[in-house]
């Protein structure tokens, strides 16, 4: 405990020792509450950062070394080999309900489907490749998913961004290793003055980047001059964190200017009047009623239904609801008495509740002659993440680490002592060549001619001139500079067929498969880790589109006969009533990737699968139920087109059942008539070319 409490003593020195970051009369507190918190941070999470640098460095063939002077020659193989650990494949989404029925169904495709346009139109492919190299060199990276409201078109207001952030974008608190038990978070970016202008309506022109921040220095390393290069940029630092109803908090800052400072980030924002509360007017230069000209925001936890929204399924949420007394019955009253009250509560006709004028009400008594009932205006509550829009990818996670190991650091002893025996090595090759040896006082001259004269006393001296070889041989640092590389890739789980180099240890195309798919296994803990991340970012997308796509949006995909199919994403058809009349939001989706693939494990069930369907094992292959389940244990094993394949037999059995059930039904009417049946002969199987197997259509 006294370790730790003079480490913290430590770093609060450092904060008061920074001068940017003191107390000065005119600066706000809260920046200055924050700013101290992410100097703790930033201390704390120091060396880490520095590492981040080292690693960087080393992926891009630094020759400085650990200890002792620079490399004179180096052999780059950790590039080589980060490198070929590199998926470009972007897992694609997968969403179970946790109900099982038709809509939530429904529902569950309609946020594949948007999962799937989005990271289509975010272009994905650019930034995962940039993530891919970020994660291994670091040994993880992060995203940060944001709604921009500027992005508007004809038919939506609003989209959502992701950007892709590096180990040393992202300070957590110090001591939680997890996103979701934080209190609060730091993201740093370097950002243009322009773009910040235009975003923030803040002028932050006179400010400049941020040199006591290693992410801004990592950022600017490529250029010539720092100074020049960066006159138009800044380095602008966003927390977020956890308010007091539990939801998400923002304050950024670019040195000591605030740009963002909303305690409610994630809540939408309505301007009123300060002094009588009543809405801004939509002529932004027009005064209030009362007369002030003072507008504040302040967070919407609900809208107003002005008209009757009519939802996928077909149910329709009404404008008006009925009002519902203490007694739990629906409040009435008789004509004479006001119709509208002052919460906004207006009178309408039985009717609306199912109940004619002059009927009984659901508690039964005396009739209500010419009865009406009290109604108001439908109020749905809006949605909120409630979560830090930050995901975090790990490559290989480790105990007490809040990102994974990185590649470069669990291989980084092997290349600095590649790079030494290969500075070692080169160093005695020039040294290496031919000396000539002759009396002193004999005269020799160089030259390019073919015959160089050289005049000699005596067969003694002529004895005396003599070349000598100093050879040198490189197989020794050659074998153990291959052993250095040898070792790094076996650290790193790489196998020659992994690389696509030849590996005579598979001789057949069988066993290079085997081998592949077997090294493919040998990297699942980083790819478990993109999956987990991937599906993230999904729930985060999902999460986003309900709190502020306002209006529906139409996504287009293909069946699997390769048709286009429409999905519209309406949020309120994730609207849902309990039993005490309340709405609620409906996300309760669960998020993962499609696993699909041929890995080692499953290579001969699928031989052994294929194998029982032809021998009969199954049932006759030509029944369609028997093909049905061939394909649902295709699907189980994760093979890429097993759910296509399901669908297809799916709907295949439905029509035929369908045409059965016809049949049956013209039979029994033909049969009551008294009357031979004129009709189709049962329908038959399509011929086996012509079924489903293998992932296509034979």
């Amino acid at each position: 405990m006294e370790v730790a409490n003079k480490n913290i003593d430590t770093q609060a020195d450092l904060v008061e020792s920074d001068k940017r970051y003191r107390i000065e009369p005119d600066k706000d507190e809260r920046l200055v509450y924050w700013q101290e918190k992410y100097m703790i941070a930033r201390n704390a999470y120091y060396r880490k950062l520095g590492d981040y640098e080292k690693f960087r460095e080393q992926y891009h063939g630094s020759a400085k070394m650990d200890k002792g002077k620079d490399a004179a020659h180096v052999w780059n193989f950790t590039y080589e080999l980060v490198n070929s650990t590199v998926n470009s494949n972007i897992p694609p989404v997968k969403v179970t309900p946790r109900v099982m029925d038709e809509r939530h169904m429904r529902n569950a495709k309609v946020i594949e489907q948007l999962c799937k346009s989005e990271i289509d139109r975010l272009s994905f492919e650019i930034i995962n490749d940039m993530d891919e190299r970020t994660c291994k060199i670091d040994g993880g990276s992060g995203f940060l998913i944001e709604w921009d409201n500027f992005q508007e078109s004809f038919d939506r207001i609003g989209e959502i961004n992701v950007r892709g952030l590096t180990a040393s974008s992202v300070i957590p608190q110090p001591g939680v290793l997890g996103v979701e038990y934080m209190d609060y978070i730091f993201v740093t970016f370097t950002e243009t003055k322009e773009r910040i202008k235009h975003k923030y309506g803040v002028d932050v022109g006179e400010e400049s980047l941020d040199y006591s921040d290693p992410s801004a220095i990592a950022q600017m390393r490529e250029a010539n001059n720092l100074t020049n290069t960066s006159q138009d940029l800044v380095t602008q630092v966003v927390c977020y964190y956890k308010n007091k109803k539990g939801r998400t908090g923002c304050l950024s800052w670019v040195l000591d200017k605030i740009i963002i400072d909303d305690d409610d980030y994630e809540a939408r924002k309505s301007e009123i009047c300060g002094n009588c509360g009543r809405p801004r007017p939509i002529d932004k230069k027009q005064k209030c009623f009362c007369g002030a000209d003072m507008w504040e925001k302040r967070p919407k936890d609900s809208e107003a239904v002005m008209h009757d929204i009519p939802l996928s399924d077909g149910r329709v949420i009404p404008a008006l609801m009925p009002v519902v007394g203490d007694d739990g019955q629906i409040a009435r009253f008789t004509p004479g008495e006001t119709g509208i009250e002052s919460d906004g509560e207006a009178e309408a006709d039985n009717s609306e509740a199912g109940l004619d004028v002059g009927e009984n009400p659901p508690s039964g008594g005396v009739p209500l002659q010419n009865s009406m009932q009290y109604v108001k205006i439908t109020e749905l509550p809006y949605y909120y993440p409630r979560r830090f829009p930050v995901v975090i990818r790990k490559n290989v996670s480790t105990d007490f680490e809040f990102l994974g190991k990185s590649d470069c650091d669990v291989i980084r002893v092997y290349q600095q002592n590649a790079n030494r025996l290969y500075s070692k090595g080169m160093a005695k090759a020039l040294k290496a060549g031919s000396y000539l040896t002759k009396q002193k006082n004999t005269n020799i001259p160089f030259s390019d001619d073919d015959v160089v004269p050289i005049n000699v006393d005596n067969p003694a001296e002529l004895a005396m001139i003599k070349a000598v070889s100093l050879d040198f041989f490189p197989e020794k640092y050659v074998a153990l500079m291959q052993e250095e590389y040898r070792k790094a890739k076996s650290t790193l789980r790489i196998t020659e067929s992994f690389q696509g180099k030849p590996d005579p240890t598979a001789q057949s195309g069988r066993a290079k498969e085997a081998q592949i798919a077997q090294s493919q296994q040998n990297q699942m803990s980083p790819l478990v880790m993109k999956q987990a991340a991937y599906a993230d970012i999904y729930q985060m997308i999902f999460k986003f589109a309900l709190a502020y796509m306002d209006e529906p949006r139409s996504y287009y995909g293909v069946g699997y006969d390769g048709k286009p199919i429409e999905y519209v994403f309406n949020r309120y058809d994730f609207l849902e009533r309990d039993e005490a009349g309340e709405w609620r939001w409906d996300d309760g989706y669960l998020f993962d990737v499609d696993k699909t693939g041929t890995g080692v494990e499953n290579m001969f069930e699928l031989e052994r699968l294929d194998a029982n369907l032809k021998n009969g094992a199954f049932g006759n292959p030509q029944d369609p139920e028997t093909m049905l389940f061939y394909w649902r244990q295709q699907e189980l094993l994760g093979v890429a087109g097993a759910k296509a394949g399901v669908q297809f037999w799916e709907d295949k059995i439905k029509k035929l059942r369908q045409q059965a059930a016809m049949q049956q039904q013209m039979q029994m009417q033909a049969a009551q008539q008294g009357q031979p049946m004129q009709g189709s002969p049962p329908p038959q199987m399509p011929p086996p070319q012509q079924m489903m197997t293998g992932g296509g259509m034979q």
